[in-house]
């Protein structure tokens, strides 16, 4: 059996990603992120797909909001599939409002990334395995 460089395969993936029209953002190879929620794709996109529900609240609350999303993001690893599935229900103005954060519908809205090597603080590597989360994907992320 010929052994074949990783190379080739990662070009080919990367290569089918961009046909999906993931976009290349920038991340460098093994760079080292504080988290998974790349901020300023998360709130821009997360505006966008929640404009209607953002548009009465102030920037203050606006701010919150997007703070609170993404507290829940990062401290429920375990429902971060829920929340993508389902969205994430925060009460604003005593009123329960949940806030998308993939379109279904239209996924033209989303915008999905991708990065090579990628590391997160605080995950493990053990030998050549990083955290499954190495690879990069989402529309916040």
């Amino acid at each position: 059996m010929t052994l074949v460089p990783e190379k080739f395969d990662v070009e080919e993936v990367e290569r089918k990603l961009k046909e999906l029209e993931w976009e290349d953002i920038g991340l460098k190879e093994n760079e080292l992120l504080e988290n998974y929620i790349h901020d300023e794709i998360f709130e821009k996109v997360f505006y966008e797909l929640n404009e209607k529900k953002l548009k009465n609240l102030t920037e203050r609350e606006i701010s919150e909001v997007i703070g609170q999303v993404k507290d829940r993001l990062k401290a429920s690893e375990d429902n971060v599939l829920e929340y993508l599935k389902h969205g994430v229900t925060l009460k604003v103005r005593r009123r329960d409002i949940t806030f998308i954060l993939i379109d279904f519908n239209d996924i033209s809205r989303n915008i999905f990334f991708y990065g090579r090597e990628i590391k997160f603080k605080g995950t493990l590597k053990t030998s050549n395995l990083t955290s499954p989360y190495s690879l990069t994907e989402s529309r916040w992320l």
